[in-house]
């Protein structure tokens, strides 16, 4: 996150959309796998009913403006994934990463093919859009465009047994 205030308005809104299913902690420390120098990540979510499902989450605001800044966020996503996230306890966990909101260069075939290919790196997102028939945002959780959670339907049942740390190639 780069703490300006769209970004944080951004954020507690998603976050806010989690809390009910989510246990949430914010800007969580921890080091890189490969090059031994610390990081922070603007959250990590734990869900309440299945603890194994355990993601972080990088924030950035939805104009970033090139190309460029684009597929630096997609970088730092996998980077992160590389790392070791400091819990309780000194206990350090190495996980996917959810990116929100969901990337889009104004290409949606664009952006398809890079969630999908992020997918395999262990990132997801966390898709938002207005559904009409509910008449309310919807908040997805998706790793490779396969919904794992939402605030409508819930948890996907066919994820509730996905081992997240396959995704990481561990």
């Amino acid at each position: 996150m780069d703490d300006s205030p769209i970004e944080e308005i951004l954020v507690k809104e998603y976050l806010s959309a989690l809390e009910n299913e989510w246990n949430i902690v914010r800007e969580v420390k921890g080091h890189s796998t490969i090059s031994g120098k610390q990081k922070r990540i603007d959250a990590i979510i734990m869900s309440k009913t299945y603890p194994h499902m355990i993601f972080g989450i990088e924030f950035k605001r939805e104009d970033l403006g090139s190309f460029n800044k684009f597929t630096h966020w997609f970088k730092q996503a996998i980077t992160y994934t590389q790392c070791l996230w400091y819990g309780k306890n000194e206990k350090k966990y190495r996980l996917p990463i959810l990116i929100a909101p969901t990337p889009s260069y104004g290409n949606i075939e664009m952006t398809t093919i890079f969630t999908r290919l992020v997918g395999e790196f262990g990132v997801g997102d966390i898709n938002r859009f207005w559904n009409g028939h509910f008449k309310k945002m919807v908040y997805q959780i998706r790793i490779k465009e396969v919904r794992i959670w939402c605030n409508i339907h819930g948890y996907n049942k066919s994820t509730i047994n996905w081992d997240f740390n396959q995704l990481l190639n561990l």
